[in-house]
């Protein structure tokens, strides 16, 4: 085991041959029932906190993964898809076969939501949140490390809060209530993440990030999955002031991109409190360019940036990345393709 983890230190460190390659099994595309106690929901329902088992959210009765797979560092997490920060801002929350949605939260035409940090951690929805990870903790029992639950990044955050268009809108039309509304959501948020550390105990005096990289420390898992609506210029203005406050305070950090976010690399490359990117491969969206990604990791790595390369792609593919990467600060954690 300490092998294994000294690799990751060193993934983080981007110490000469810190690589890490991890193959994946792959559980296919399939509709998953979202379990709650009044029953599996197939179809887009609304649901509220008390519908929500978090021991059956987290699969208490089921067996733990094995510790590694390959180089990976399994976790325990929720089996099912997450909508926490939605849900304690306000946003209705949907569940389905397919997954977990938010609707934006009502307003009166022209004006923006009134967002509490201390009425959305006071909510139903932070209890049930806490209450999660706790059963996760519970079931890790210190076999594994319990990742943290799924937290929506500032942009992401906005969308939900507004929808993707009010929010580019919004933009353009109403830059500073739009930073007070960003405001209010990064506090909600760094509040949300304070409690995931408070609760998640060190494992081998780290913690395991949902992207199964162990770090020797404080670390968060960030996503900026609509940051894809704006511009590079518009993001880094308005929006990555926000992800900084929240990222520096954490030691370690990985934040989330799919392939069609790679507009963003250069300015994430070059902001300091970005320790790793981890690349979403998106290949069954038919969007899928090999030399975009490479460009990706050669942009990160030579601005000290670690990378996480995760999706589908055989083997010969991974001979390819690593052909065109550094052999530092690298981890390609995959499944095979079907055909």
């Amino acid at each position: 085991m300490d092998n294994i983890l000294q690799k990751h230190c060193d993934f983080w460190e981007r110490a000469p041959g810190s690589v890490l390659i991890g193959e994946i099994p792959f559980s296919g595309w399939r509709l998953k029932p979202f379990p709650t106690r009044r029953g599996e929901i197939i179809k887009p329902t609304k649901i509220d906190p008390d519908d929500i088992d978090p021991n059956q959210y987290v699969g208490a009765g089921d067996a733990l993964a094995p510790v590694f797979t390959g180089d990976m560092v399994n976790y325990v997490r929720c089996k099912y898809p997450e909508c926490w920060l939605e849900g304690m801002i306000g946003c209705d929350v949907y569940a389905s076969e397919v997954s977990l949605s938010s609707k934006p939260i009502p307003t009166e035409a022209g004006s923006f939501p009134d967002i509490s940090p201390d009425a959305a951690l006071r909510s139903s929805w932070a209890r049930l949140f806490a209450d999660t990870q706790r059963a996760a903790v519970e079931k890790a029992d210190g076999k594994l490390g319990a990742a943290q639950l799924h937290l929506r990044g500032v942009i992401d955050m906005l969308a939900a809060a507004l929808g993707e268009s009010e929010l580019c809108l919004a933009a353009y039309e109403h830059p500073q209530e739009l930073a007070t509304l960003a405001a209010k959501c990064a506090a909600t948020l760094d509040r949300a993440a304070d409690i995931t550390q408070k609760l998640i105990p060190r494992w081998n005096g780290g913690r395991v990030s949902c992207w199964y990289v162990y770090a020797p420390g404080d670390l968060i898992d960030y996503q900026i999955d609509a940051s894809s609506l704006f511009s590079p210029e518009m993001y880094r203005k308005q929006f990555l002031p926000f992800d900084r406050k929240i990222l520096k305070k954490h030691k370690y950090n990985v934040v989330h991109l799919h392939s069609c976010g790679l507009l963003h690399v250069p300015g994430l490359a070059e902001t300091e409190d970005v320790r790793a990117v981890e690349i979403n491969l998106d290949k069954e969206t038919g969007g899928y360019c090999f030399d975009r990604i490479a460009n990706a990791i050669k942009d990160l790595q030579h601005n000290d940036v670690s990378v996480i390369i995760h999706g589908e792609l055989s083997r010969d593919e991974v001979e390819d990345y690593l052909s065109v990467s550094q052999p530092r600060g690298l981890a390609i954690f995959h499944w095979l393709p079907l055909n």
